[in-house]
């Protein structure tokens, strides 16, 4: 049975131990290790089964691609206001 929270505080914060404790505070850590591990599997198989990373590369793609348009019209609005104003932004610089 695993340990309860007040037990692992008293534990952690509590000053001498006695062998039963320690073992107690060991194996509570233990158990979570060992879940830690069992999630960390448990997510590297669900991001293979899902294909994350085939659908990061595939958003990232598109990403990039949708930024050439709009840097040409940003370039586009960008030249035409600084030809017609360019005696103000001259003045401003």
């Amino acid at each position: 049975m695993p340990p309860s929270r007040s037990q692992v505080a008293r534990l952690i914060l509590g000053g001498s131990r006695t062998d039963a404790e320690a073992r107690l505070l060991e194996a509570s850590w233990r158990e979570r290790g060992r879940r830690a591990r069992l999630f960390i599997a448990f997510l590297f198989r669900k991001i293979g089964d899902d294909a994350v990373t085939l659908k990061a590369a595939a958003l990232s793609f598109v990403t990039i691609l949708s930024l050439v348009p709009l840097l040409a019209a940003f370039t586009n609005v960008g030249t035409r206001v600084l030809v017609r104003y360019q005696r103000r932004v001259l003045e401003i610089l």
